[in-house]
């Protein structure tokens, strides 16, 4: 997210709700709420495997989820095309006023 971010013309640090000077990473942390169902889905799949901790069995399946498909407005696209398309939405409506973020279409498939 902070790359996307970046790369999108903003600055991850300057958070709209979460707010730490000690955090390089608010507007990140911000931004990404919308996406952490598809990560706990994957972590609780894992607890649920019995595996209690990151390590290098896990990490594939947490790098996966980046590639998920989500249903979008766009059609469907991986989470990953998602998250940049989530930012450069963010930046545009700083500069035009807009409100409109463009997030995936979560259902009760996606969140579960």
């Amino acid at each position: 997210m902070a790359r996307q971010l970046c790369a999108s013309g903003l600055h991850p640090s300057i958070g709209l709700h979460h707010s730490n000077r000690f955090n390089a990473f608010c507007l990140a942390d911000d931004l990404m709420e919308p996406f952490r169902p598809a990560v706990d889905r994957a972590v609780r799949e894992l607890w649920e495997d019995g595996m209690r901790e990151v390590n290098a069995e896990t990490k594939p399946d947490l790098v996966a989820v980046l590639v998920e498909a989500q249903r979008t407005e766009r059609g469907t696209a991986p989470l990953s095309r998602c998250i940049e398309w989530a930012a450069q939405s963010f930046a545009q409506s700083i500069l035009d006023g807009r409100e409109r973020l463009q997030l995936p279409i979560m259902s009760a498939a996606n969140a579960a």
